[in-house]
């Protein structure tokens, strides 16, 4: 059935219901069938992704019937459902604060729940309110140790958000612990990033080759893989990676810049700022290109024209935040434009001032 016939049809049974809650009778058991129907077709929707009908025949079920058990607990799911890893706007926001409302209610019927916990978690986390998300995913563990989702959820949590590697570290290897569900690689690459973040490149190393392994095409990896590579001096195993993954994403900038790394470490300057260019005719919003034409001019002796360039750099950073971005760490940011640019422009001054490594 095409998505446009399920929403008529949803339609029609949302109409269907409110018809009936006006003229239906006091009878007991004719409410319980009919609104057990309402809930069965929601069921159904809900399967077919189309949240916002279900959620709608869910609730005129719970209006027939409202003895119906789990049905708060189902309204809940379906409202948080739609949401997913899209940005908070102030309706999604609306729509998640009454599943919060309909958790709280199933909470009194259901106390010390998994589930309803488990709802919480997904709901509070999409909120972006990770204190409680952290409390909930925990509470989730200590009815089941063995949840997956709850474990890499709080390893996310604690990677990305509270910036404390070593507890992120510590959950992605309990649910490591568990096995690796065939097909289903991302283990390797979670935990290669939270140990790239703690600055244990050659472990980070060791196990993004896993996931390549895996997923030979996938440029994130091949680009984690290199950085990390160029952080132990790596340069010929990275630079074997970059070309990998030129050859699926030709312009890919991430490939790019770091192709100008290796350029600089090697002290090949003149075809660095030659790249370093042919980058910034494609994306006039990589500030990544302006830091590093600063870091060989500053090597160069050319203060004059380094503080130009990181001045660049800076203000083209901001330029992108400014117009882009609302929340740095907002869930949606998949590939870190945002976040990365958050942190770039908050540590500026301090990593302007360090050291070269070239």
């Amino acid at each position: 059935m095409k998505t446009s016939k399920k929403i008529f049809y949803g339609g029609l049974c949302l109409l269907l219901g409110a018809s009936i809650l006006f003229n239906l009778t006091y009878n007991r058991a004719l409410r319980n069938n009919i609104g057990m129907k309402f809930a069965n077709t929601a069921n159904k929707f809900k399967e077919n992704q189309l949240y916002g009908i279900s959620t709608g025949l869910y609730i005129t079920a719970q209006k027939i019937a409202p003895n119906i058990t789990w049905l708060d607990y189902y309204i809940a799911q379906s409202l948080r459902s739609k949401y997913w890893g899209t940005p908070l706007t102030p309706k999604k926001k609306a729509d998640l604060e009454l599943a919060i409302k309909h958790l709280n209610a199933e909470n009194v019927k259901h106390p010390n729940n998994g589930y309803v916990y488990s709802e919480y978690a997904y709901v509070y986390h999409q909120l972006e309110e990770f204190d409680k998300a952290i409390e909930y995913y925990k509470k989730v563990l200590e009815k089941n140790p063995k949840d997956k989702y709850a474990l890499e959820k709080l390893s996310y949590i604690y990677c990305n958000i509270k910036f404390d590697y070593q507890k992120a570290l510590d959950y992605q290897n309990k649910k490591m612990a568990l096995g690796i569900d065939e097909g289903k690689y991302g283990d390797y690459f979670s935990k290669a990033y939270i140990l790239a973040q703690m600055d244990r490149h050659k472990e980070a190393v060791e196990y993004y080759k896993k996931y390549i392994e895996k997923n030979p095409t996938h440029v994130a990896g091949l680009v984690n893989v290199s950085n990390s590579e160029i952080k132990i001096g790596k340069y010929d195993d990275a630079d074997k990676h970059i070309d990998e993954g030129l050859n699926y994403a030709p312009t890919f900038s991430y490939l790019l810049n770091l192709k100008v790394d290796i350029l600089k470490h090697k002290h090949k300057f003149e075809e660095a700022e030659e790249l370093s260019n042919k980058i910034l005719k494609r994306n006039k919003y990589n500030y990544s290109t302006y830091w590093d034409l600063a870091e060989i001019s500053r090597y160069n002796g050319d203060m004059k024209q380094a503080e130009k360039y990181y001045k660049m750099s800076k203000d083209n950073a901001q330029e992108y935040y400014d117009q882009f971005c609302e929340n740095p760490y907002d869930i949606g940011d998949y590939d870190g434009k945002c976040g990365n640019r958050y942190e770039f422009l908050k540590n500026f001054e301090k990593n302007k001032n360090k050291p070269l490594k070239f």
